[in-house]
């Protein structure tokens, strides 16, 4: 599948103004966490992802560093499913192929038989941070991250209308001492705008938080680009079209 001239075109603006680049997945997952832009959208799960040649042609073209492999669903959901694993390590081996480093944007807990399997040799490889979200300061202490020692993690949290300053920096403490970075982000809603408390509120965490490389809060300003599972690359996120069924699964020909 050829590149179109909008394509072409999106990947030249992303180029020029450095946007990150997204390849959303659709296969699943186990959470139903309140902030799930794809479940907002109403998006059907399926196994559908984009053509993969096609990805090998824009990351070609693409001058980024990394790319974010995301959802959608969870990328890493059933991630031992034949189809999946196949698509998973196809991915990776097109991004190693032109020099991209790859982050994985991820609830699964990894256990650790299955560290040992090719897909841990995929991530020591490939997969230079792993991304996990996780819903409150309880859950970063109930799991075991020992089995992620030799990894580079980054925790990501979605601020709430109801979090406070001192309940932030406790989680940048608990953080720190498991030696991992920490990104605040903004909650968004589809058809709902938050009040100008909760912006003034972020804007606070932003000042008195930030610390260059380790802890970072990021307001919801659309700094990717995203390769869905039509196999159309697109700059905005809601712009996806509804996937419906099963599709002739294309691991790519190179």
């Amino acid at each position: 599948m050829k590149l179109t001239e909008e394509e072409v075109r999106i990947i030249k603006k992303a180029n020029k103004e450095k946007l990150g680049l997204s390849i959303i997945t659709n296969w699943g997952c186990p959470f139903s966490c309140h902030y799930c832009i794809w479940k907002q959208l109403n998006y059907n799960i399926s196994d559908v992802f984009g053509d993969l040649d096609k990805l090998d042609d824009i990351l070609g073209l693409y001058h980024g560093k990394k790319i974010n492999l995301s959802g959608g669903g969870d990328p890493l959901y059933n991630y031992m499913r034949f189809f999946i694993s196949k698509v998973l390590l196809r991915t990776f081996k097109i991004a190693k192929n032109n020099n991209k480093k790859v982050d994985i944007h991820t609830r699964i807990i990894l256990p650790a038989r299955d560290l040992q399997t090719d897909i841990e040799k995929v991530i020591d490889t490939y997969v230079h941070k792993w991304v996990i979200s996780f819903d409150d300061i309880e859950s970063i202490e109930k799991i075991d991250w020992c089995n992620y020692k030799n990894k580079k993690v980054r925790l990501v949290y979605i601020i709430k209308p109801s979090d406070t300053l001192d309940k932030l920096k406790e989680m940048i403490k608990i953080v720190k001492a498991l030696g991992f970075q920490l990104t605040f982000k903004e909650l968004v809603y589809i058809n709902k705008t938050l009040d100008k408390k909760y912006y003034d509120f972020l804007q606070e965490a932003k000042q008195e938080l930030t610390e260059k490389g380790k802890i970072e809060v990021l307001f919801n300003n659309d700094y990717n680009i995203y390769y869905f599972p039509d196999s159309t690359l697109r700059e905005k996120y809601t712009s996806a079209k509804k996937q419906r069924g099963k599709n002739k699964w294309n691991f790519g020909k190179r």
